[in-house]
């Protein structure tokens, strides 16, 4: 059999010690960093001071989570329960370190499946085949060797030594089961191999067995699989099982067996220092401290055998009489490393003396209680005593060589017992109050039944208060009260004198103190090295000599009267409060349900809340909805955190909560949980009105909170459809929700910036919102103050409408910090709130603590305390002085009592009585009573709960400033001030909590927070430490190892300066250019690597100088690929790298090619199954990072490392993210990858620092062949800033130029003769906005339209005035020719209006001119030299307006476009007065730009002014002027009609269907005449026989389809005429031309100002119409029909035109009564319902009212009198100025008093009409009527 090497970590005995294997495979490499993550994980779960902790009551062998005594968490496995006075205990079992510790319950958690993931890291081994060997001592006093059970300590120790020898074992497995390895030993020394097994038998501390035997005596009755020796307690219940009757003997108290311990010390030390001659003398049978008293039975007795007593009686030692008696105060101490564990076996009867055998090595031992005795170090020999029936303890003395003085102080030690007593409570069936068992039934002599014990036990009354005088020891463990908690470290031995002892001198310890001293073990260690685990726990060492001992309790007894005194004074009382509490029902344990838990977290937790908040401790009492719970089980949470603990009561209930808490607290959880389970609940939203807004709504920070958020409420709804989250923040998201916004959701996470532009864009509205949460609330509030404002107004607005209604109102705000704007909301939107803080540190801010801090040099800190403390002591004042070191405690007492200041101190060394008598100190007396000071550790603020300090100096600060920070100043919190106090209640509050700062010039690590601290509190900062923290900033800032923040690189600032950790300033050696000649100049670059939106890796291909030098570096990245290759295919140089150390240059070889890398950071592998160190690379060639492993990396020569890095830093000047976000979106990110990944780009260098430059700006250029022109195809600052990525920065350049001065040059960018190409931009159609509001500036055909966005109109229109002013004050000197270049960008007049505009060149003419295309509006034109200037900088603040476009989906009729196709997009899109309608612009593809800008955009354009969306491509089709393209959704209007002369019809009517299909069809102008009348004609003959064929026919429905479409006036005129006739035949037919909008047909004639025929015909019919039919006054009565027929009136000269114009007005106004409601101009999304009713058209003009008014009262918005005053003047025709005339007389009788109508021109020009016209009888009429 193969032999397997281990490593030991603990030694029991032979048959148990702890190991494990030593394997250096890859399996168990990996299982190493799997348990180090794994054990690292369970402290970072249980340390965090922000979770509940919830302790709970374990069962016997189930494994969980505890702390051990040095404060660290590990998986244990408890082997048994005990109860002690001051709670529960565990006896448990490392399972990851093999050793044993009593851990109390509040240090044990419930272990999740996760912690189980990881195998234990240690197993039970024990020897094979022997068996331990001991003396045993016959009735005859004859002694032998025999097999026993057990092992006898000297075994132990001699196995101990032999594993000392050397460090290499290895065994051979014989036996295994899931308890022990059953294993050959052997210990490597030298060249040899010794077998321990074979060495402990021939050293005769065992014997051989064979298999069988060996098998036969591990089974017994109770434990059948068992493979260990049995236990005494195994042995005695075997015996049990035999007898029918057990006899109850009376037992020994506590307080014997203690003092029994003490004795036994002497015996137990000799036994354990024992030589190999001593214990072979041993083995001889020599016992002299027992041989003397009695004759018995050791290890091995045979059963039976009898034990002489004094008088001659005999009992006979039986099963059922032996009592193995374990005291639960001897446990306790046991459990803390006190001496004095010992196992009592009784024979009592009646009142006669009892001999109680105490023999401590002759114990069987379990695997446990083994661990248990070693690692306390409590190894006793044997020892022996009497007992009388009253129980008086006979000492040992009295019958051994014990005597003397030391006898004496032993018999003076002994307290009298009562003469009954009770067992005492130590197993783990006593804990769960479960009956005796059968088997065994104490029996009681006072006459007490079983049945009074057990009800004891329920109410956990310990036996010592039965008792007339308990021992001193039972006095000590009864210090601390019941349900207090205990800190861990109080149960180690102060290494520190008492107090009197630190200031008179040193003194020796007093009996009492020596009595109750626990030996402790020295701190584990939980280092590894590679993945090793050591072991973590050591052993104790030895006790101390019995006989040294009591000579120290001799002197210290006479020493220390006094502490003695007030010791036992208080020791007295401490015992009458628990008789009184005895008597009034039993002294209560220590709290152990969960349930009972809120008064101990109330503590870290600050609530103020008018209403009472019961925290919810586990996930079982939450009431939350079943699918969320089971989730929320799912994570494996052991308990919920503070802030959901004490949050989810009040959200759960509806109220308004603030929470502060920590990072990474469960903040998200607290607020999603309640709110998913109320919105999973529809019933309470039923009143709510239907609509798409959210019901919920959380604002957040930024992008990356905001998809964190939505993750973890998909996370929780798993399959739930309802409620529907979405999410929404800007930089490329927005876009794509606006469908979804649109048809709803329940829950809205979205940034604030971005809310409100989809509710000012009608996406989404606040209307049916009951809850919102503000998570991140410092931020949010302080960040978009205004936003939230605006929010809270529409989510105010919403509440009034649904005040009435029964639906929630909940506002919630979240954070990590208290701060003046999370107050100032408080207030201003919540009612009544639940403030829950968790954070100590934030809870002193909230409650307003004072802080004042004191500088002072560290050899004057006493007396600047001294100093602080008189000038702040009055009576009754309470004040605490915290230090970090028991030293300084010490120190401060010495100072204080030297000054005659009386104080008392607290530190974790001290003894609990001793802190429970400093604390009773500090709450006893009057507030008039003197002044109380208190000097304390960090770690004593826990166990004091001390709250109603009314200062707190810091002697020095904590390392962990904030959190212990906080800790100290909770301990004022009953002062602290309370949201609900008004301003006077906070000045008239007597106590105001301060605290005080003592800093030296050692505080350096503290300085920091101390001053953001004070910062928040805007407390003035002392000069001393402004000036330390300078220093401070300039010594860190200076450190050259540290990077330049990349934040400062790409924005220009650092928002997180005072917490970044890299750089901030420039330092020159360090920073100078890599490479001196890329300092200015343009360069000319391929991108190898996005980093982000504006950060990229790129090689450098070419540098152009300002001198014009050129200079190409396009070569050099193949010479070095060629090199390597050439180096590296020689075998001998493929040299692994042997020393990795970080920034080193080397190679890698990847996909057979090699690299040079250089090394940024080396570390192990995270990954199974790997434990190859791993570094971390940078392609200094490619420019890109990745984790390689070091086997990969070669020494590269000196030649190679030569050559400079091939990849340089770029970044991209100007810009940031939108939404004031730090961090690019990954939408921004993956763009920017697209965009630019391995491209060639040109840009200007505007600044060079170390390997980093920064563009600006920076084009992709493209050269057109045809013209032997280059143009910037793209600019990538503007792709990113349209497409809503980004938004300007500004300020960026600049502020890097400020850190530069005087330490790096700058280029100088002013006399850099710069290629205009590089700074103009051209405006883009940004992609994340899926319509854009747009306008018409110039259209040849549909295949080439420029459009404008409205954005930037009136920033052009205010450009080009101060241009043309600046032009006309001769500011700029004239063009000179040789400037004149194809491309140039330069001011151009146009010649229609004479006004100068931004122009390119497009191409240079003979004869000195120049075609150019004006490059904000599109229209091109040929201009002289004279006619061209210098363009000025200022017009460069704007890019050009005029963007390529092409309308999708439609082609020409024929090989070219119809020269009227133009005409018609330029009415559609355009005002009869020649003003620009704004339209939709959809994009659906792009390609590449002609003449301006990177892209020509396919669109789509809508009109959007109308109640039914009009896509213009679509009325073009109608129009007959294009065709639609095969596959697109365009239609024509009608099909192809037949052959009318060869169709029957049965009505005629049915012909005007095919008839108007003739007309669309028919492309010759004369053909259409012909059908156009024969319509005329059905219709004016179906209007006398049967009028309603045209509606049910659909005749009346083609030829509404044709009015407005056709371009023959003739056929156009028809058709009018025809629905004329309709009208005046019937009433029905006039209601059906409403019904298919033929009115609004009508009203779009008016607009084709390029056929005034059909325009003069449109206002005709609308004359008609009205005439005939009231039913047309109110489509043709609205705002935007009146402004079209103003505008008709302002620009027609023909006399029909002004003569239908003024009728149409004139019946208008006279027939409208009131009009339909109007606004201001508004344009819609395509498809987007209109909020109003009612609404066919829409005023073009910014109307300012909103109401109802009559025709009359609008026309004088649009000057109406000025109107008709300029067409008087302008025509000479009479029936045209009668209507006028007539129009005007219709105004003055609607309202007179308008002002407008008393107008002196007005006047003048009736007057001058009069005089004109005086012979016409009617005209002078209406004159005169005037």
């Amino acid at each position: 059999m193969s032999k397997i090497q281990i490593e030991i970590f603990e030694v029991r005995n032979p048959s148990l010690f702890y190991g494990r294997e030593v394997n250096d495979s890859d399996d168990a490499s990996s299982e190493r960093i799997l348990f180090h993550q794994l054990h690292q994980n369970i402290n970072d779960q249980f340390n965090n001071p922000q979770s509940c902790g919830l302790s709970y009551q374990p069962s016997k062998n189930e494994v969980c989570i505890g702390r051990t005594a040095e404060k660290v968490w590990c998986r244990v496995r408890v082997e048994d329960m005990y109860r002690r006075q001051r709670g529960h205990e565990a006896k448990c079992f490392l399972l990851d370190y093999g050793t044993i510790e009593m851990i109390p319950f509040q240090w044990l958690r419930r272990a999740s499946p996760s912690h189980h993931s990881v195998p234990y890291q240690v197993k039970s081994y024990g020897l094979y085949g022997i068996q331990a060997l001991t003396l045993a001592v016959q009735g005859d006093l004859s002694c032998h060797m025999e097999p026993c059970v057990s092992w006898d300590e000297s075994a132990t120790e001699y196995f101990r030594k032999c594993l000392q020898m050397t460090a290499l074992y290895f065994v051979e497995v014989q036996q295994e089961d899931a308890n022990k390895i059953e294993v050959n030993l052997y210990l490597a020394i030298g060249n040899q191999e010794i077998c321990v097994n074979d060495e402990l038998i021939k050293k005769e501390y065992a014997v051989k067995r064979e298999p069988g035997d060996i098998q036969r005596a591990a089974i017994s009755p109770g434990n059948s699989t068992r493979s260990q020796p049995l236990t005494i307690e195994e042995e005695l219940r075997n015996l049990q099982l035999k007898k029918s009757k057990v006899k109850s003997r009376n037992t020994p108290t506590s307080s014997d067996n203690e003092t029994m311990s003490l004795l036994s010390q002497s015996v137990s030390q000799r036994a354990a220092r024992r030589t190999d001659s001593e214990t072979d003398s041993v083995r001889s049978g020599v016992f002299s401290d027992v041989r003397s008293v009695v004759s018995g039975r050791g290890r091995g007795l045979p059963p039976g055998h009898n034990l002489q007593i004094g008088r001659n009686k005999t009992e006979t030692l039986r099963g059922p009489e032996l009592f193995v008696h374990r005291s639960s105060d001897t446990s306790s101490l046991s459990s803390s490393g006190r001496v004095g564990s010992t196992q009592v076996m009784q024979i009592s009867k009646g009142d006669s003396p009892t001999l109680s055998l105490v023999h401590d090595h002759q114990k069987p031992e379990t695997d446990s209680e083994q661990n248990l005795h070693t690692s306390m170090g409590k190894r006793q020999g044997s020892l022996l005593s009497l007992s009388s029936g009253d129980g008086s303890v006979l000492s040992a003395s009295l019958r051994s060589p014990m005597n003397g003085m030391l006898g004496r102080l032993m018999n003076s030690l002994v307290t009298p017992s009562p003469s009954v007593s009770q067992p005492s409570v130590s197993d783990s069936e006593l804990l769960n109050s479960q009956p005796p068992s059968a088997n065994y039934r104490p029996h009681h002599t006072d006459g007490s039944s079983a049945e009074s014990v057990q009800r004891n036990i329920r109410t956990y009354t310990p036996s010592s208060l039965q008792r007339q005088q308990p021992s001193v020891d039972e006095y000590l463990s009864a210090n601390i009260p019941p349900g207090s908690t205990q800190n861990p470290d109080s149960h180690k031995v102060p290494n520190m004198r008492s107090e009197n002892s630190q200031v008179s001198g040193a003194r020796s310890l007093s009996s009492v103190e020596m009595s109750s001293r626990k030996v402790t073990s020295p701190p584990s260690s939980l280092s590894s090295s590679h993945g090793k685990i050591r072991q973590g726990l050591q052993p104790a060492k030895k006790a101390q000599n019995i006989k040294d001992q009591m000579l120290d309790l001799v002197a210290g007894a006479r020493e220390e009267s006094s502490l003695q005194n007030r010791k036992t004074e208080m020791m007295s009382k401490m015992q009458g409060d628990r008789i009184l509490a005895n008597l009034s029902g039993g002294v209560k344990s220590k709290l152990t349900s969960i349930a009972d838990m809120p008064n101990k977290l109330y503590d870290s937790v600050l609530v103020h809340s008018l209403r009472k908040v019961t925290p919810y401790l586990n996930f079982d009492n939450v009431p939350l909805v079943s699918e969320l719970k089971e989730i929320l089980k799912g994570f494996e949470f052991p308990s919920p955190m503070l802030i959901q603990a004490y949050g989810w009561p009040g959200i759960l209930k509806l109220n308004h909560v603030v929470g502060i808490s920590p990072v990474q607290t469960g903040k998200t959880f607290t607020y999603l949980c309640p709110l998913l389970s109320e919105l999973l609940n529809p019933q309470s939203y039923q009143e709510l009105a239907i609509g798409n807004g959210p019901l919920a709504l959380i604002l957040v920070s930024s992008w990356k909170k905001a998809q964190g958020v939505y993750d973890i409420t998909r996370g929780l709804l798993r399959e739930h459809r309802r409620p529907r989250p979405l999410i929404i923040y800007g930089g490329g998201c927005e876009h794509n929700q606006y469908i979804p916004l649109m048809n709803g959701c329940e829950i809205l996470i979205a940034t604030p910036p971005c809310l409100i532009r989809m509710i000012n864009r009608r996406y989404t509205d606040l209307q049916r919102l009951c809850h919102l949460v503000v998570d991140d609330a410092e931020i949010v509030l302080k960040e978009y103050s205004e936003e939230v404002q605006k929010i809270m107004e529409w989510f105010a607005e919403a509440r009034k409408e649904n005040l009435h209604k029964s639906v929630p109102y909940q506002v919630v705000a979240m954070g990590t910090q208290w701060t003046p704007p999370v107050l100032s909301f408080t207030q201003a939107y919540m009612l009544d709130p639940t403030i829950v803080i968790t954070s100590r540190f934030e809870a002193a801010i909230y409650g307003k603590v004072t802080q004042q801090v004191h500088m002072c040099p560290s050899s004057l800190r006493s007396t600047r305390l001294l100093e602080l403390l008189d000038a702040i002591l009055n009576k009754g004042m309470k004040v605490i002085i915290f230090t970090t070191t028991v030293n300084d405690v010490c120190f401060i007492m010495e100072l204080l009592k030297s000054h005659s200041l009386c104080c008392n101190k607290i530190h974790h060394q001290m003894d609990s009585y001793e802190v429970e008598a400093v604390l009773h100190d500090w709450s006893s007396g009057l507030e008039k009573d003197s002044p109380k000071l208190l000097v304390c550790t960090d770690e004593c603020i826990d166990d004091m709960k001390i709250d109603d300090a009314n200062a707190v100096i810091h002697f020095d600060l904590p390392s962990e400033s904030k959190t212990r920070f906080g800790n100290r100043l909770s301990c004022m919190r009953k002062y602290y001030a309370k949201y609900s106090e008004s301003e006077e209640q906070e000045e008239g509050q007597l106590v105001k909590p301060m605290s005080y700062i003592l800093m030296t010039e050692h505080s350096t690590g503290q300085a920091r927070s101390v001053r953001d601290l004070l910062k928040r509190l805007k407390t003035p900062i002392p000069r001393e430490l402004a000036a330390m923290l300078a220093g401070m900033k300039q010594q860190q800032e200076g450190d050259k190892e540290k990077e330049l923040c990349s934040y400062l690189k790409a924005y220009g600032v650092c928002r997180f300066q005072s917490r970044c950790p890299h750089r901030h300033i420039i330092l020159p050696d360090v920073d100078k250019p890599a490479n001196s000649f890329l300092t200015s100049g343009e360069v000319k670059i391929c991108v190898a690597n996005v980093v982000n939106a504006t950060c990229y890796y790129a090689r450098v291909l070419e540098h152009r100088a300002q001198d014009g030098t050129l200079t190409d570096l396009s070569t050099t990245t193949l010479s070095i690929t060629f090199e390597l290759k050439n180096w590296f295919s020689v075998e001998k140089n493929c040299i692994r790298l042997g020393n990795v150390c970080a920034g080193d240059v080397c190679a890698i070889v990847e996909d057979d090619s090699f690299f040079r890398v250089q090394i940024q950071d080396i570390k192990w592998s995270n990954s199974p199954g790997s434990n190859i160190m791993q570094a971390q690379v940078f392609f200094v060639d490619e420019g890109r990072v990745k984790d390689v492993s070091i086997i990969k990396l070669y020494e590269l020569p000196p030649h190679l490392k030569s050559y400079p890095f091939q990849t340089v830093e770029v970044y991209l000047c100007r810009l940031r993210p939108i939404d004031r976000d730090e961090n690019w979106t990954s939408n921004a990110d993956q763009y920017a990858h697209e965009l630019l990944q391995d491209k060639v780009l040109f840009g200007r260098i505007v600044l060079s620092i170390g390997h980093t430059v920064w563009l600006d700006p920076l084009v992709e250029r493209q050269h057109l062949k045809g013209s032997q022109t280059t143009i910037n195809k793209m600019y990538i600052r503007s792709e990113l800033l349209h497409n809503g990525y980004a938004v300007d920065n500004e300020q960026h350049v600049q502020n890097l130029y400020e850190l530069c001065e005087g330490l790096l040059p700058v280029p100088n960018l002013e006399n850099t003769q710069e290629n205009s190409e590089l700074s103009v931009e051209t405006d883009l159609l940004p992609e994340s906005e899926e319509f854009h509001k747009v306008c018409i500036s110039a259209c040849d055909d549909p295949g080439l339209i420029f459009v404008q966005r409205c954005v930037f109109v009136k920033q052009m229109d205010a450009m080009v005035d101060t241009i043309n002013d600046r032009l006309q004050k001769g500011e700029f000197t004239p063009m000179k020719a040789s400037c004149c270049k194809v491309g140039t960008i330069c001011l151009g007049k146009y010649t229609q209006d004479d006004t100068w505009y931004r122009v390119k060149i497009l191409e240079c003419l003979e004869g000195g001119e120049y075609k150019v295309i004006f490059c904000d509006q599109g229209d091109t034109e040929v201009l002289a030299l004279n006619r061209l200037n210098p363009i000025p900088q200022e017009c460069f603040e704007i890019p050009m307006l005029a963007i390529e476009c092409e309308l999708a989906h439609v082609q020409p009729r024929g090989k070219k476009w119809d020269e009227k196709v133009g005409d018609a997009i330029w009415d559609m899109t355009h005002t009869v007065a020649g003003g620009n309608k704004h339209v939709m612009a959809k994009v659906v593809g792009k390609k590449d730009s002609v003449f301006t800008g990177v892209h020509r955009y396919v669109v789509e354009l809508w009109d959007t002014y109308t109640a039914n969306d009009i896509n213009l491509a679509q009325e073009l089709v109608w129009s007959g002027l294009v065709a639609p393209k095969e596959g697109s959704n365009l239609m024509e209007m009608f099909p192809k009609p037949p052959v009318i002369d060869f169709q029957l019809y049965r009505n005629p009517t049915q012909m005007i269907m095919d008839l108007c299909a003739c007309l669309y069809w028919r492309k010759d102008q004369k053909r259409r005449t012909r059908p156009a009348r024969e319509i005329l004609d059905i219709v004016e003959k179906a209007v006398k026989s049967s009028p309603l064929d045209l509606v049910g026919y659909r005749g009346l429905a083609a030829i509404i389809k044709l009015i407005g479409r056709l371009s023959d006036d003739n056929a156009h005129k028809c058709l009018l005429r025809s629905l004329l006739v309709a009208a005046e035949a019937s009433d029905r037919l006039a209601e059906e031309i409403v019904n298919q909008d033929g009115d609004h047909s009508v009203i779009q004639c008016l607009d084709q100002r390029s056929q005034p025929e059909i325009q003069c015909q449109a206002v005709d019919a609308i004359y008609k119409l009205i005439s005939c039919n009231n039913r047309f006054v109110k489509a043709f009565s609205d705002a935007s029909v009146l402004e079209v027929l103003c505008e008709i009136l302002e620009v027609a000269d023909e006399r029909e035109t002004l003569y239908g114009t003024g009728r149409a007005l004139n019946i208008i106004c006279k027939k409208s009564k009131s009009m339909c409601r109007y606004r201001k101009n508004h344009v819609r999304l395509p498809g987007q319902p209109d909020s109003l009713i009612n609404v066919k058209t829409q005023s073009r003009s910014q109307l300012p009212v909103s109401t109802k008014k009559c025709a009359s009262d609008i026309v004088y918005h649009f000057k109406v009198c000025h109107l008709i005053a300029a067409s008087l003047e302008r025509t000479t025709d009479l029936e045209a100025c009668r209507a006028l005339l007539e129009f005007l007389v219709t105004l003055v009788d609607k309202n007179g008093k308008q002002e407008p109508l008393h107008n002196e021109k007005l006047a003048k020009v009736v007057v001058s009409k009069m005089d004109s016209f005086f012979k016409d009888d009617v005209v002078s009429s209406q004159c005169t009527l005037i």
